[in-house]
């Protein structure tokens, strides 16, 4: 997040994939939810929206986080 960037509560959306199986806007809708209220979302790299989807809702001020999940096992 950018150092300016503040949040009423110490809370954020947890990212969770395939909103759309719950409403057909799916990710969008909680964008568009957490907005109002400058809560921070993290979107889930298995979101059913693109990503060119979320940002044409997002408020232009409006910070996302993003969560990378690889699903090829990374050995040591």
């Amino acid at each position: 997040l950018p150092d300016d960037a503040q949040t009423p509560l110490p809370i954020f959306v947890a990212p969770a994939g395939l909103a759309r199986l719950g409403h057909p806007d799916g990710e969008q809708n909680i964008v568009r939810g957490v907005a109002p209220h400058n809560i921070l979302q993290v979107v889930s790299s298995g979101a059913s929206c693109s990503i060119d989807e979320i940002f044409a809702v997002k408020e232009p001020d409006q910070n996302l986080a993003w969560q990378f999940l690889s699903l090829i096992h990374i050995s040591e």
